[in-house]
């Protein structure tokens, strides 16, 4: 029988954390791998035919500034051992009274037993999600953290039967990240000024909706590089902005 005295913590194996960063290599490799192609064939287009219908597309420098953004933030050397060290902070704790989840740079997420209204299983979804009255407050615990059967065992016994559901919850955050990507290739692949102005209303209409998303949840606000995020949250008027712009003064 399982003990709910003490507090169960429950983290990532070293076999999983080193299958992440393996994973994380190979993505790297072949994305340094097609932006080299890319601007290699960019490059000969530039040479060998300017006057190519391709390099009119407004879209190289956008395109060349987001490789950029990409590129830099990355320590090369020292990404392993740093993604080895979050992957190693991330934690599950349950005790009787409450779950919590630990993260790195000192996050922490708490809810009391009287707070979780609700924990699904969604079949298209990375783990189990813990939810509360707030629908932009809850605590996602990975599938693959060691010991996850034994994480639904205890929360059962407890009193927190998992619901099986199909997809995760708050499914509208999705269908932004859909739009926001919609509405960057539209920004550039689209040259109607009159489509462009749609998209930058459209554009503006997702980015408050997003700003409004982020600030719903009171423990994301006390995270101080969540305020990138508030910022992140108005690039698709940005994009937009500038997919009008070169469409007026082409």
């Amino acid at each position: 029988m399982l003990n709910f005295c003490r507090m169960s913590v429950y983290s990532y194996s070293e076999r999983h954390i080193e299958e992440r960063v393996n994973r994380a290599r190979r993505i790297r490799f072949w994305f340094v791998v097609v932006v080299s192609l890319v601007f290699a064939a960019v490059c000969l287009l530039y040479f060998y035919s300017p006057g190519s219908p391709i390099l009119r597309i407004p879209i190289w420098g956008p395109l060349l500034g987001i490789v950029i953004t990409l590129f830099l933030p990355w320590n090369w050397r020292a990404w392993p051992e740093n993604l080895r060290k979050s992957l190693g902070q991330t934690s599950i704790e349950i005790s009787a009274g409450s779950v919590a989840m630990s993260g790195p740079q000192g996050f922490k997420r708490e809810f009391s037993s009287g707070e979780i209204v609700l924990t699904e299983e969604p079949s298209l979804g990375t783990g189990l999600y813990l939810r509360t009255s707030n629908r932009y407050r809850w605590i996602a615990i990975p599938r693959r953290l060691a010991g996850y059967e034994a994480i639904k065992q205890e929360l059962g016994a407890v009193g927190f039967s998992v619901v099986r559901t199909t997809i995760p919850p708050n499914w509208e955050e999705f269908a932004g990240m859909l739009l926001f990507a919609g509405t960057v290739i539209c920004s550039f692949a689209v040259h109607n000024i009159r489509a462009l102005s749609v998209n930058l209303l459209v554009a503006l209409l997702l980015s408050v909706g997003w700003f409004f998303v982020i600030n719903a949840n009171p423990d994301v606000l006390k995270l101080p590089q969540m305020r990138w995020a508030r910022f992140g949250a108005f690039l698709p008027v940005v994009f937009a902005a500038a997919g009008l712009w070169s469409a007026l003064h082409d």
